[in-house]
Order: structure tokens, then C-alpha cells, then sequence
């Protein structure tokens, strides 16, 4: 694509040249566009000519594509490994007998909040590329960024079950992805869980293991909130 896009920068500059040219001598440059389009040919089929051959030589699998893009446009820029991407969305062509380390550099105004699937939350991740010795493979990862708007007022929050003994599941959906932080707390007050909730766009689901925190009979509080307001409150009972 870099050498495409060289090419058609050079065709604009020299147009001009060219038509003065064949108005000059009639058989000038007659096939010139024909030549220029056989340049963009060669430049777009040449680089898989030379992953086969690199293939060939070092007797390695099929190549994975590799694409890299943001949930909101503009967000970020990336580096993989030692390549400088300034845009939110790439794809390159590698290898799957090295792993790759991908870092999400987001712009001012956005706050990173994982990776999609389950690359995690680190901003700098290094994975394993799917191999298959005859086909080509393709791996896709979104970087989710916040935009920092405000929770939906809309936005349905379930807490199941209620009463409960040792576990907790949390259900809703949100426009953007976003940063909550999870809090249970006692009639008091005091604070017996908290967590913060990586979540996508859409619906998210949280199942939480609460064995091990021994919550006594009674009454607690559940509350979400979102860049230190609430979001969400809800009263749950613990049995025996």
C-alpha cells in the first residue's frame, strides 16, 4: 500500500508534464497510464511473492494477517514491536513462529480499557499467532477505548440471585466501553468486596465467587459507579 500510494503521488506530480508531452509529439508517452497501472500491479502482488519465497527458503508455515484497530476512530496509535503505527487501524503479514508485542498508545481524551476477547487489560500484550502449515490465518484485536461520556441513564443493570450464599452475577449493557468500579457494601458502610469492571460496549456479564469473603446473614448494598459517581445501587440478602 506505502509504494501504491508513492506511485499515485508521482502520477499527480508528472500529469501534467505527460499531456504537455503528447501534445508536442503525437507519439509520445502513448501508453504511459497503461504503464503506470502495470507499476501498481507489480507493487501490490509483489509482497506475496516474497512471503512464499521467504517461505520456500526457511521452510516456515503459511503467514497470519494481523489486524489492529480501535473501537472508537482516531483513538490511539499503535506499535507493533519495533513498528510505529500513527494510525488507529493496520494490518500486517507475519510469521506465527515468533510471538508479537502490541502496545495501545491512546490519544488525549480517551482512557484505554482492554482488549478485546481475551487479550486483557494491560496496555502491552505479547501473543502466539495461530499457525497452519497450508492456509493463511488471520488474527483480529480491537483496542476499546472510554470516549468519557457520561452512563447512560437508560443503561438496565441486573444482580442475580438475590437472596444468595456465595456467588453474584452482574448483567447490563453499556453504549462505549467504560472503567466501573464494583463495591458491596455492609449496612455500615464498610466496604467487604470491591473490583474494578473492565467492560465493552454492549452487554457485559460478571460472575463473581464470593465464597471465600464469609459474608454473614443480612443485608448488603451493591454499588457501581463511574468516574467516582454511582451509576447503580441495589440492596441484596445473604442467607446461610
Amino acid at each position: 500500500d506505502n509504494i501504491v500510494s508513492k506511485i499515485d503521488s508521482l502520477e499527480k506530480v508528472l500529469a501534467p508534464e505527460i499531456k504537455r508531452q503528447q501534445a508536442t509529439y503525437d507519439s509520445s508517452c502513448v501508453n504511459w497510464e497503461k504503464e503506470v497501472e502495470r507499476m501498481r500491479e507489480f507493487a501490490s502482488t509483489r509482497p506475496a511473492y516474497q512471503r512464499l519465497h521467504i517461505r520456500n527458503v526457511h521452510y516456515l508455515p503459511n503467514v497470519c494477517k494481523v489486524i489492529l484497530k480501535s473501537n472508537i476512530q482516531d483513538a490511539c496509535t499503535f506499535d507493533v514491536n519495533t513498528l510505529k503505527i500513527d494510525t488507529s487501524s493496520w494490518s500486517g503479514y507475519y510469521f506465527p513462529t515468533i510471538p508479537i508485542t502490541v502496545t495501545s498508545k491512546p490519544k488525549d481524551g480517551y482512557e484505554f480499557v482492554k482488549w478485546s476477547d481475551d487479550y486483557g487489560k494491560e496496555k502491552t500484550i505479547t501473543f502466539d499467532l495461530p499457525i497452519d502449515e497450508n492456509n493463511e490465518t488471520t488474527l483480529t484485536i480491537e483496542a476499546l477505548f472510554d470516549n468519557n461520556d457520561p452512563i447512560d441513564a437508560n443503561s438496565k443493570f441486573t444482580v442475580s440471585p438475590n437472596p444468595t450464599r456465595d456467588k453474584l452475577d452482574l448483567e447490563f449493557n453499556l453504549s462505549c466501553p467504560k472503567i466501573l468500579e464494583l463495591k458491596c457494601v455492609d449496612v455500615t458502610g464498610k466496604t467487604i468486596f470491591a473490583d474494578n469492571l473492565y467492560c465493552s460496549g454492549g452487554q457485559n456479564i460478571f460472575n463473581f465467587d464470593l465464597i471465600n469473603f464469609k459474608f454473614a446473614p443480612g443485608a448488603y448494598f451493591v454499588n457501581l459507579s463511574y468516574k467516582g459517581k454511582y451509576v447503580y445501587s441495589t440492596k441484596i440478602m445473604f442467607e446461610k
